[in-house]
């Protein structure tokens, strides 16, 4: 909370230092608008000095005027001043001085100028500053004798300062004036443009790239400094053609100046000591107000409370060496030593030039500040490099925890849906195979449940697809009226299990053949309709598709889903949208889900340049909305009268299609899944030939032409992308150019795409689905050997004996067929002989089938010593990733058999590797292999 307050404060303090630039502004506008102004022949001067001159003191004795120094008024009032016109003025020439005061020039006793202040100058509150009072002289003026008087006026005290009087052309005045001013007002003015550059910047890397807005508060400080010098400089009308608004203005800007800079304050040092920072703004603003109202009334005039301003800023400076001292004390000025020097060296000129100010016989001329302001742009110019590097360093870290998170969701996603691939694949043949409905009652069961587990991880998995900028959005033609046929069979299905009806409402007109991405589209709507049957606990859920042509070639495709549930309140809506947000807790706390859902739909809507909406009324339900541009492939239209299957039973999977003919190789280090390949292909009749390493795969195609590969990556070197790499270049090779399939669990972002780059022809994600498998092998294998189901020219298999274990089919192909009992039990006791292995487990893993288990264990002893030398071999020679591979599949295999304390130990050797904790590899890899070896010996011994 505290922090929260800090930061409230923080963004007040950058409202008031705008607030200071608005005040600013405005009172400039005010009196720039009310007052006359001057544009004389002063806006084109400059001079040659009149030095002599003498003044009658209260004795009546005439004495040498002294320059640039401090009078006393005499008895009558007024100060007077003689000298004589010199030699040789030209017709076009004057008398030029500094006066703030009621005025008069003769010339040999004639009134040749004179100045009335509430006559002449137009302007609230009067003048606040001296200005060049300039008198016209002719060359027949000269030895004339010239008398300059000046009156005292009621509010600027008793005295009077007496600057120098010079006499000459406009151009001689100008450059006079010039070499007396103009270097700093011309630096002054760099200084401005400066300033306002960095604004410019600081605002730019705020809005674009996200950074800080401190630059824009060291902007908005350099450019109220520069613009008080450049209002303070005498030399300002010259330039802007008017007088007196320098001098209020010079005034405003003073008062105001310390907000940008304690606001700066407040930014640099992450809102620590707000509340101080807030009540200066308050003293400042207070200040302003007050000295601004007085003098507007004629009360006290700026110039005589120049004083409570100057104190005001020397305590303003005072505060903020100590606020300095003390960050440097507790070590927090470290995030920005650089511009608190500048800062420093700033306060102690700008302190300097306060004291020139203040100090008698002392000429200001803005020239501590000019330095103090230059001494702190070196500064925070050093200072903006060294935040730059600390970014850059700051963009690497989080891009490297981002391949940090990713590579760990790429690890965590093969190790959750290799479980989840044995556990729905298994469960699929039981459901394929069981003929007790109690059994499949449970089978779909686990198959429900699998599907939820499969869809939470796919929602981290695309989550974090968004979150890396990696959204994959693939674009192909597709039919709407299949993409609406599958997604009312599974809508409707949902709705049926849950006592809701479903109903499919569709405008007519609809082109039937779109080009966009089908995928993304279905991942949409089943969101909404998930969504929608989840929170609706009675009535219907109705998806309604209509939309319209934007031009011949676009169709903005809508879909509507609409639900009778417990609708959204108002004040959630904002936030529905968000990620791991779930509304209306209370109510909804039964609900499962991850809250990522409707995240995930809006980064795809948008990535898809579309439009999502929703209309909800609270307890009454709800109306979700997407509109997708389309690409139109056909015009013909969409059959209005489809509609989804009212009923929804428990269906037998019936493969459409044989493919005797067909070789595949398939190629994975894990065994189960090797067997899962082989028993969802089963129905098919394809020839498969399988092995569990790139290297086996490697000679077989040398040996053999195949129709199709499909080949994991994640395996021992080499690995799957490397292996189909090889493959593809080895002159001996026969399937250079045969269509191969990824089969893994790499499922995080962009790894589609890598799989596609590297030569694979599609990408099927583990868990696999049987389903999805078979279509997949119909797509790629040559269409000739593809034959229609029940070809009566085709006999199913035919089993020799009831008492054998082998299935010989009429192609000469044979098969194991599940074992008999008695054999099960005579494994079965053999394999309880290892304490190392719970029998159970690995038949649970298994789905209950012996056979299946036995071939894992013996697949596992065969492949016992190549692995371990292997994996000696890659440690001896450093070689980690290998080693760690290695131990991943050990892991694996001994799970699945039962084996949980050693697939424990080879975890924590894949995971020492994954943390790079080499050396407890090295010291413990000889001991872990051994015991490797030992254990596939008891198990070898044991079949």
């Amino acid at each position: 909370m505290k922090n929260r307050g800090g930061r409230k404060k923080s963004i007040l303090a950058l409202k008031l230092s705008f607030l200071a630039c608005v005040l600013l502004t405005l009172s400039y506008y005010i009196y720039y608008t009310s007052t006359d102004t001057d544009d004389s022949e002063a806006m084109k001067s400059g001079s040659i000095e009149m030095s002599y001159w003498t003044y009658e003191d209260q004795n009546g004795n005439k004495q040498k005027v002294e320059f640039e120094k401090k009078y006393d008024f005499d008895q009558n009032d007024a100060f007077v001043i003689s000298s004589v016109i010199p030699r040789f003025p030209s017709d076009n020439s004057y008398i030029c001085f500094l006066t703030m005061n009621d005025t008069e020039v003769y010339i040999d006793g004639k009134l040749r100028n004179d100045l009335v202040l509430s006559r002449d100058i137009h302007i609230i509150g009067g003048p606040t500053k001296n200005f060049y009072f300039l008198t016209p002289v002719s060359r027949n003026d000269e030895g004339k004798t010239v008398t300059i008087v000046r009156h005292k006026h009621e509010g600027y005290g008793g005295n009077i300062w007496v600057h120098e009087v010079t006499l000459g052309s406009p151009s001689e005045l100008y450059f006079h004036m010039f070499r007396q001013y103009g270097l700093p007002f011309v630096l002054d003015v760099m200084l401005l443009l400066v300033s306002i550059l960095i604004i410019l910047t600081g605002f730019i890397l705020h809005f674009r790239l996200k950074q800080s807005v401190n630059m824009v508060y060291a902007g908005v400080a350099v450019f109220m400094t520069t613009a008080w010098m450049i209002t303070d400089s005498y030399f300002y009308p010259f330039f802007f053609g008017h007088y007196h608004i320098d001098g209020l203005t010079s005034y405003f800007i003073s008062m105001l100046l310390p907000i940008p800079y304690i606001a700066y304050f407040g930014a640099l040092q992450k809102g620590r000591r707000a509340t101080f920072y807030l009540y200066c703004h308050m003293v400042v603003i207070v200040n302003f107000l007050v000295l601004t109202v007085l003098h507007l009334t004629g009360i006290v005039k700026f110039y005589d409370s120049l004083i409570f301003i100057d104190i005001l800023l020397v305590l303003l400076i005072i505060a903020g060496a100590v606020i300095l001292a003390l960050e440097f004390k507790s070590g927090q000025i470290r995030s920005y030593r650089y511009t608190a020097i500048g800062l420093l060296g700033f306060m102690l000129f700008s302190f300097a030039e306060i004291i020139t100010i203040l100090a008698p016989n002392l000429q200001n001329n803005g020239g501590m500040i000019l330095l103090g302001l230059l001494f702190f742009l070196i500064f925070a110019v050093g200072q903006q490099f060294e935040d730059g590097k600390e970014a850059d360093a700051e963009r690497r870290r989080v891009m490297e925890l981002s391949d940090a998170k990713t590579n760990f969701l790429t690890s965590m996603s093969h190790e959750i849906r290799t479980p989840i691939n044995s556990i729905l694949g298994m469960n699929e043949m039981i459901l394929r195979e069981n003929n007790d409905p109690k059994i499949e009652s449970y089978a779909r069961t686990v198959k429900n449940s699998g599907k939820m587990l499969l869809s939470l991880v796919n929602d981290v998995l695309d989550f974090s697809k968004i979150e890396a900028g990696r959204l994959e959005i693939t674009n192909v033609d597709y039919d709407l009226s299949e993409l609406i046929s599958d997604i009312s069979s599974i809508a409707g299905e949902r709705s049926y299990h849950n006592n809701l009806e479903y109903e499919v409402k569709i405008e007519e007109g609809i082109p039937g053949i779109l080009n966009s991405d089908e995928f993304r589209i279905k991942q949409i709507l089943l969101n909404f309709i998930s969504n929608a049957v989840k929170y609706t606990d009675k009535g219907k859920v109705t998806l309604s598709v209509g939309g319209y042509y934007e031009n011949d070639d676009i169709y903005m495709l809508r879909f509507d889903v609409a639900d009778t549930g417990r609708g959204i309140k108002d004040e959630d809506k904002e936030n529905l949208f968000d990620a791991f947000s779930r509304i209306d807790l209370k109510n909804n706390r039964n609900i499962e889900g991850t809250g990522l859902g409707l995240a995930i739909v809006k980064s795809i809507v948008d990535s898809m340049r579309g439009e999502i909406s929703l209309q909800s009324e609270y307890m009454k339900g709800s109306v979700f909305s997407v509109t997708l541009p389309q690409k139109v492939i056909d015009r013909t239209p969409v059959d209005t009268s489809l509609k989804p299957v009212r009923t929804y039973e428990a269906k037998k999977h019936v493969c459409d299609y044989i493919a005797p003919e067909a070789q595949i190789l398939a190629v994975d280090d894990n065994g189960p899944n090797l067997s899962i390949v082989r028993e969802f292909l089963k129905e098919t009749r394809v020839r498969l030939d399988t092995c569990t390493n790139g290297l086996d795969a490697l000679e077989k195609c040398k040996e053999k032409k195949y129709d199709l590969i499909l080949l994991d990556h994640m395996m021992p070197e080499p690995d799957g992308i490397m292996t189909l790499t090889i493959i593809r270049k080895n002159p001996l090779s026969l399937n250079a150019n045969t269509n191969a399939v990824v089969l893994t669990a790499n499922a995080v972002a962009g790894s589609r795409q890598m799989y596609l780059d590297a030569g694979f022809v599609d990408y099927l994600t583990k868990p696999i689905d049987a389903n999805v498998l078979e279509d997949t092998v119909k797509k790629y294998i040559p269409p000739e050997k593809i034959i229609k189901a029940g070809d009566p020219a085709y006999d199913e298999p035919k089993v020799t004996s009831d008492d054998e274990d082998v299935v010989e089919f009429d192609d000469g192909r044979m098969e194991f067929k599940a074992v008999s009992e008695p054999i099960e039990t005579e494994y079965q006791s053999r394999l309880n002989e290892v304490p190392e292995l719970d029998f159970e487990t690995g038949m649970h893993h298994c789905a209950g089938h012996e056979d299946i288990l036995i071939k894992v264990v013996a697949d596992i002893v065969q492949d016992a010593p190549s692995r371990a030398e292997l994996m000696r071999g890659a440690a001896r020679d450093k070689d980690y990733d290998a080693y760690r591979i290695g131990a991943h599949s050990i892991k694996g295999t001994m799970a699945t058999i039962g084996a949980n304390e050693f697939s424990e130990k080879a975890k924590k050797h894949e995971f020492a590797v994954k943390e790079e904790n080499y050396s407890f590899v090295d010291e413990n890899y000889e001991a872990f292999l051994d015991e490797f070896e030992a254990l596939c010996k008891k198990l070898g011994e044991a079949l």
